[in-house]
């Protein structure tokens, strides 16, 4: 179990700092806590879903409302498990497991499962080594 503490005033202020492209605001000199940094990836990951980069359209005019929000949901599972895929390689990295596998920058395609929700599918473009 992960321990979370939500501060509004924070959150809000971490997403206005994102969408208007300004560094992250930090107490300077003060370490990051285990709730601030899981509060910073459940803004992040908002902000995906809100702001979602150039070129990844997430509603279809020509459809219906229903397979609308459908294909909606699924393009959320997909946002996660890009964030899974970095957060992976992160840890990869930090316990000394990347440079074995992996060049210094990784290029990828990830999308949801269409099978199984718990399941992505990661297609390697560059960066990731044959072992």
């Amino acid at each position: 179990m992960i321990p979370v503490k939500f501060e509004k005033s924070r959150a809000m202020q971490h997403f206005d700092d994102l969408v208007n492209g300004r560094p992250l605001s930090h107490d300077e000199g003060k370490e990051w806590t285990l709730y601030e940094i899981v509060q910073l990836a459940g803004v992040v990951k908002f902000s995906l879903h809100i702001f979602p980069p150039a070129g990844y359209e997430h509603t279809w005019p020509d459809i219906s409302d229903e397979m609308n929000e459908a294909l909606t949901k699924g393009k959320k599972t997909t946002i996660t498990a890009a964030i899974e895929l970095v957060s992976q390689l992160t840890g990869m990295a930090y316990f000394d497991k990347y440079d074995a596998v992996c060049d210094e920058v990784v290029a990828a395609e990830v999308r949801a499962s269409p099978e199984e929700e718990r399941n992505s599918i990661v297609e390697f473009k560059r960066g990731r080594r044959t072992v």
